[in-house]
């Protein structure tokens, strides 16, 4: 219907036809409950706003006033802060997760508990929801997000099962043969081949 729109009525599939293609690259999520996954996901598509303000906005300004353009500057929201408070080092979120997982007593809940203490009250993007004691809350440019930390270090170590290392070890191509070969078990492997997710 929005091309034969846009066609003016023709018929759709004329060899000469005018269409409005749209893509959505913020694959944006929040649901109900959001974990780990989305944490990923939504900080991919802040990189994604970002890339897109500056290239649009700030970018695209200086090319015009260099040019001597007349032009009236676009006003648009910054997303850099909250970029900064994700990835930036040594003290943003994914930062002080990846250190968290090499602590030996790290668990999700003293991921969340240090990242509260630096951030609430201080960081405008940051927020700790009132009914819960595992999540945290960021302000992403689309919307605030409230994500569960459990699961967190788990999945951020993201480690393979030993029985795909063990297949790997065996294959029959010796580039990954010798790849996996010097690899050994997680020390906490039991042996037990069940579980984990």
């Amino acid at each position: 219907a929005v091309a034969v729109a846009v066609a003016g009525g023709k018929k759709v599939g004329t060899a000469k036809m005018s269409f409005i293609g749209v893509l959505d690259i913020f694959g944006f999520e929040v649901f109900d409950t959001n974990s780990f996954e989305q944490f990923t996901i939504n900080y991919c598509n802040e990189r994604l706003q970002q890339l897109f303000n500056r290239h649009l906005f700030v970018v695209e300004q200086d090319i015009y006033r260099a040019e001597k353009i007349k032009w009236d500057d676009v006003t648009f929201t910054s997303n850099d802060g909250c970029v900064k408070l994700l990835d930036q080092k040594p003290l943003g979120l994914f930062s002080m997760l990846d250190e968290e997982c090499f602590f030996p007593n790290g668990t999700d809940s003293t991921f969340l508990d240090k990242i509260e203490q630096l951030y609430q009250g201080k960081s405008s993007f940051f927020d700790k929801p009132k009914r819960s004691r595992t999540a945290f809350t960021i302000k992403h440019y689309a919307q605030a997000v409230s994500y569960d930390t459990t699961g967190f270090l788990e999945k951020n170590r993201d480690a393979l099962p030993q029985h795909l290392v063990d297949m790997m070890a065996s294959s029959s191509i010796g580039f990954f043969a010798d790849m996996f070969k010097s690899n050994e078990p997680p020390a906490d492997d039991d042996g037990g081949g069940g579980g984990g997710g």
